[in-house]
């Protein structure tokens, strides 16, 4: 008898039954998929292992971390901790009783001086310590000198502004100044105001323009740039060449120019 394929149903594969342990062990050896290529390795020695450093904390001073090792510098906190110590037992961060001025005094501040009496008072009423006191007097003391180098540059610069007869045209305008409060032309006041005016070339320039207008504007001799650089020798040979120039003796002007020059560099 012949039978047709679709009535034939397959045959199930019995499986061979080898008990729990042994049924799951199949199962997961058929649902493991195999590695394709090299094995990915795995970093186990320290060198391969990238270390990661700590950030510092936010209550951590600066001073006390260590941020290419990631770590608190214990040493110095100690060190700190025992300089700190130190000066509560020496009782240094007290106030003192009486404060030791002589860093205003070496600076060149009299005892008595204004300034020596407000600084003490306020550092008294502070309560600051006699440490605090020196380092805050040593900055104020800086920067005064800073300032005062500065004012000091200043006025050089200033006074190279007004040329090289500078020193002869301050000088003057200080004579002329003197004689106008003296004679009750201006009051001490106006003087002083007049005066502060003459700290820049141009405030001196304005004064000389005060001057003239009272008719008080003395002639200032017009000295030659190069004349007080100039050796004797080197004097000598140029006034000598222009004494040969054609215009000396036949032009006034130039003549008279050339004596000035000689006369200014022997007056006697």
């Amino acid at each position: 008898m012949n039978l047709q394929a679709e009535n034939i149903e397959p045959v199930e594969e019995v499986k061979e039954d080898k008990g729990l342990l042994g049924n799951a062990k199949d199962e997961l050896d058929a649902n493991t998929v195999e590695p394709q290529g090299e094995p990915e390795s795995i970093p186990h020695r320290a060198e391969d292992v990238e270390e990661k450093i700590a950030e510092k904390p936010d209550h951590v001073p600066d001073k006390f971390w260590d941020k290419d090792k990631g770590l608190l510098r214990e040493e110095d906190v100690f060190k700190s901790l025992s300089e700190l110590e130190k000066k509560f037992s020496q009782g240094k961060h007290k106030s003192p009783e009486k404060f030791d001025d002589k860093i205003l005094v070496d600076a060149g501040h009299e005892k008595d001086d204004e300034i020596v009496g407000a600084y003490t008072e306020w550092a008294k009423e502070n309560g600051i310590s006699q440490k605090a006191y020196d380092d805050l007097a040593e900055k104020i003391i800086g920067m005064a000198g800073e300032k005062e180098q500065e004012e000091k540059v200043n006025s050089e610069r200033e006074m190279e502004k007004l040329g090289p007869n500078g020193k002869e045209i301050v000088k003057q305008n200080i004579e002329w100044l003197d004689s106008m409060e003296r004679k009750g032309v201006i009051s001490k006041e106006q003087a002083q105001a007049i005066s502060d005016l003459g700290s820049t070339a141009i405030g001196n320039t304005t004064v000389q323009a005060l001057r003239s207008m009272t008719g008080d504007l003395r002639p200032i001799p017009k000295a030659v740039v190069n004349e007080a650089s100039e050796s004797e020798e080197e004097f000598n040979s140029r006034i000598q060449e222009a004494m040969s120039d054609t215009r000396y003796g036949n032009d006034a002007s130039y003549t008279r120019k050339i004596e000035l020059e000689f006369e200014r560099r022997h007056p006697e």
